[in-house]
């Protein structure tokens, strides 16, 4: 699961335009940084959902880094702050599309309490 930081705040400052190409932007870099096996959808506002299919736990965290590091650098582009918080769960035995939502949206709220900007595992 992974959310822009202070999107509030982008669009109450630079305008829902503004706001809007970001949002597209990122959503390129999602769609680039998965396969066709995986699936990425805009969960609501400024939340957006990567599901990959058969990717160890290694890979998927470098993913979610890698993520998070380009998104960052479009703040060069759109000459203002940007970045993300990502939360990011494995599934387990037992688990239904709730308990991996609900852990996954747990993880993203650690990482917005502990700084923003970083992707946390749980």
């Amino acid at each position: 699961m992974l959310d822009i930081d202070n999107f509030k705040k982008i669009n109450d400052t630079k305008g829902h335009l503004f706001g809007d190409e970001v949002l597209q932007a990122f959503a390129q870099i999602l769609v680039k940084n998965t396969r066709k096996s995986d699936i990425v959808g805009r969960f609501g506002g400024e939340e957006f959902v990567v599901v990959y299919f058969d990717l160890d736990e290694k890979k998927a965290k470098e993913k979610a880094e890698h993520i998070r590091l380009e998104f960052e650098a479009l703040s060069q582009h759109f000459e203002y702050p940007l970045s993300v918080s990502i939360g990011m769960t494995n599934k387990r035995e037992g688990d239904t599309l709730s308990t991996l939502l609900e852990r996954s949206d747990e993880a993203l709220y650690f990482s917005k309490r502990n700084g923003k900007n970083r992707v946390s595992y749980l």
